[in-house]
């Protein structure tokens, strides 16, 4: 009971001393307009720097976050742009001339050996001509006398008119597709032609097999050794190709130049048969074994298959050969 009146004289005791300090400073000085001015500059001077350095910072921020999600979207969209980049750039050359026969026309153009076909280009040979092409995938085509193609990509060709022979040289090459008015031709590791004569396709294959996809959506598989002809309504007719066939005759007219200097006779009868349309095979392996050693100097240039075979068999120490139901027998002793 007795602090609380002490504690009220302590109290004003404090007010009075304040009281005291107040009187002694004396009245405070005015605010001009002018100060009050200049310090509203200053707090809005201050305002903005701090919004200003704010909105730098969170705008720094953002641009980060979209170089980090577009770097993450570049390296998810790099397989994509390199496929296609990679399966959508235009072949430069689809195929080069190996061989001319006579007038042949590229895009209108007179043609000559060791010139590039560029894609979508039309070749036409004349009524003398004929020519051999090596396609970028590796196939030899040739076209004999009146024929015409557009030549799309290595792997691609249309057949408008006359003659065209395909040379894979094997299964291990990528298929050709040929289109004609008739359908399309695909082959499997194949030696064959295609003839468009009055509104039929006729399809000959030499080695292989053939299949032809048809504008009615019907297929056909046409194997080694028969003949086809294909009409404008889907009828066929099929049958062998006879003993005496001679509808690839042509083809050898044309065909590229084997250089033989410094060649093997294996090299030279793998060549051989293959243009023959034959097979080769050796009587006993140590007769490949040799022809694998063997090399060759001399020169077919202008000559035949045959005459080119002659002078191989003379030349070769050892050589013989003999040719039974599409088989080229050969020996090296």
């Amino acid at each position: 009971m007795t602090d609380t009146p002490n504690k009220d004289i302590e109290q004003d005791h404090n007010r009075d001393e304040i009281s005291l300090l107040i009187a002694s400073a004396g009245p405070r000085d005015s605010v001009t307009p002018e100060s009050m001015d200049k310090a509203h500059r200053r707090v809005a001077a201050h305002w903005e720097s701090v919004v200003s350095d704010r909105r730098n910072a969170a705008r720094r921020r953002l641009q980060g976050f979209y170089l980090k999600a577009a770097g993450v979207a570049m390296i998810a969209l790099l397989p994509l742009l390199y496929f296609q980049v990679k399966d959508f750039s235009p072949e430069i050359s689809p195929a080069n001339i190996d061989r001319i026969v006579g007038e042949v026309r590229i895009g209108g153009v007179i043609a000559s050996v060791g010139q590039q076909v560029q894609v979508d280009t039309i070749v036409e040979t004349g009524v003398d001509g004929r020519i051999a092409l090596a396609m970028a995938n590796g196939q030899s085509l040739r076209l004999d006398h009146g024929s015409r193609i557009i030549v799309h990509a290595p792997g691609r060709v249309s057949l408008q008119a006359g003659a065209v022979y395909i040379n894979t040289g094997g299964e291990d090459l990528p298929p050709i597709l040929v289109s004609t008015p008739m359908g399309t031709a695909q082959d499997v590791g194949t030696q064959f032609q295609l003839r468009l004569a009055n509104s039929v396709l006729l399809v000959a294959v030499r080695d292989g097999i053939v299949k032809i996809d048809q504008v009615d959506g019907e297929s056909l598989a046409i194997n080694r050794g028969r003949y086809i002809e294909l009409g404008a309504t889907g009828e066929t007719l099929s049958q062998p190709l006879p003993d005496d066939d001679n509808s690839f005759d042509w083809v050898e007219t044309v065909a590229p130049v084997f250089d033989l200097e410094g060649a093997t006779l294996e090299e030279y009868l793998l060549w051989y048969a293959r243009e023959s349309g034959y097979r080769l095979q050796w009587t006993e392996p140590e007769s490949e074994k040799k022809a694998q050693r063997l090399r060759l100097n001399a020169s077919i240039a202008g000559r035949t298959l045959a005459e080119g075979l002659q002078i191989v068999s003379q030349i070769a120490p050892g050589f013989e050969h003999r040719i039974e139901d599409g088989i080229v027998w050969a020996t090296v002793q």
